[in-house]
């Protein structure tokens, strides 16, 4: 199960969902932390959620949540999944084999005794991109930072 909340990011939430149901994660759950008058991150994500590939945790208007949000998932969530992944709504967890998948990867003998995992990972810049336009995240923003 792949875990994170997001604020005015609807418009990259589709790509998120896509990204980490082609890398074999089974369920996605996401907080929608928008401000009240804001769009409803459930309404851009209706028939993954229909499909039962995503769960909306409703965080709309609420300052300070970020433990109480991770503490509700865990307990929630704890027994109905083996995994749990934490990860930024703009943050891609991607395998250097373009055949791994993150169940086969899991699954090695080396994570047998595991119960965390921590991952390394590359920062992207800004591509001195001011506006948004309409490619995927991954088009817009290729430079890494190191």
């Amino acid at each position: 199960m792949f875990c994170r909340y997001g604020k005015k990011e609807n418009r990259y939430a589709r790509e998120l969902i896509e990204h980490y149901i082609s890398i074999g994660v089974d369920k996605l759950i996401l907080g929608d932390n928008n401000d009240i008058g804001d769009e409803k991150l459930s309404e851009v994500m209706h028939d993954y959620i229909d499909k039962r590939l995503v769960d909306i945790v409703d965080l709309r208007g609420k300052s300070t949540f970020i433990m109480d949000y991770f503490s509700f998932v865990f307990k929630r969530y704890k027994y109905k999944c083996q995994w749990l992944i934490f990860f930024d709504f703009d943050e891609f967890l991607e395998f250097k084999d373009k055949d791994m998948n993150i169940k086969t990867y899991l699954s090695m003998d080396i994570f047998n005794k595991c119960d965390t995992v921590r991952v390394h990972w590359l920062m992207y810049s800004d591509n001195d991109l001011v506006y948004y336009d309409n490619r995927t995240l991954k088009e817009r923003f290729n430079k890494s930072v190191y």
